[in-house]
């Protein structure tokens, strides 16, 4: 099994594992939505998940525009109802995509679905194509999302990326039929004894689940809403 197994996923909440995720690779067309969505996106990941939403489906938005971005907004919007203030996320997206320079890889939609209708939806920011940028990256997600109101989550995160022990990574938001919206920010693992350690603070039971049979642990997510740390998402990659 684990050969087919992209990567893992734990989400924890208050040192209790709240979901595990199972991500595997894919490919096909997402045959449900209308053509001209579909030419807009590359599949390239189906996650499978034991509490809340059922599945996702990962897409790249190929050569990524503010056009594409409102097509999809409009598209979730009118089909699926999911509530999104779309100048807020706009505003916030571009702030720290800088599009227009091309810093970073394409941009991620993932489609949430339960019973196989999309219940959710998240865009994701991915990594930069220059590392040099990163300082800039950090400082850019920390203003535009407010972290200044988690001290020390925000903190915790320049601590990380300063020391070298994790890379900026991904930033995404998260969208329901109802209205919460929520952030993560990835960090991508550099040094894993180094970052534990350094959460140990803020996140003494992270220890209890970073260890799994033939992965590695190797990307966390920090998930705030309403100014509040809400849950942490922990990555493992098949060794």
């Amino acid at each position: 099994m684990v050969n087919n197994i992209e990567y893992l996923g734990l989400n924890v909440f208050e040192g209790k594992l709240y979901n595990k995720k199972t991500y595997i690779f894919w490919n096909k067309t997402i045959d449900t939505m209308p053509v001209y969505i579909q030419k807009m996106l590359k599949p390239f990941d189906y996650g499978q998940r034991e509490n809340g939403f059922h599945h996702s489906i990962s897409a790249f938005i190929s050569d990524c525009s503010i056009e594409k971005l409102n097509c999809l907004i409009d598209f979730v919007i009118k089909e699926y109802d999911i509530k999104i203030d779309k100048k807020i996320f706009l505003q916030d997206f571009i702030a720290i995509a800088d599009l227009d320079k091309n810093t970073h890889y394409d941009p991620i939609i993932s489609f949430k679905y339960n019973n196989g209708k999309i219940c959710g939806v998240s865009f994701y920011i991915t990594a930069l194509k220059d590392k040099s940028l990163v300082f800039s990256y950090l400082e850019t997600v920390k203003k535009q999302l407010n972290l200044s109101c988690i001290p020390e989550l925000s903190q915790l995160i320049t601590d990380c990326v300063t020391k070298r022990y994790a890379d900026m990574f991904q930033v995404s938001w998260d969208f329901e039929c109802r209205y919460i919206k929520q952030n993560k920010i990835y960090l991508k693992i550099k040094n894993i004894f180094e970052l534990v350690k350094e959460c140990n603070s803020m996140f003494p039971y992270m220890k209890e689940f970073i260890e799994i049979e033939d992965f590695r642990f190797c990307e966390i997510a920090f998930v705030v809403s309403e100014n509040k740390l809400n849950m942490l998402n922990l990555y493992f990659k098949p060794l």
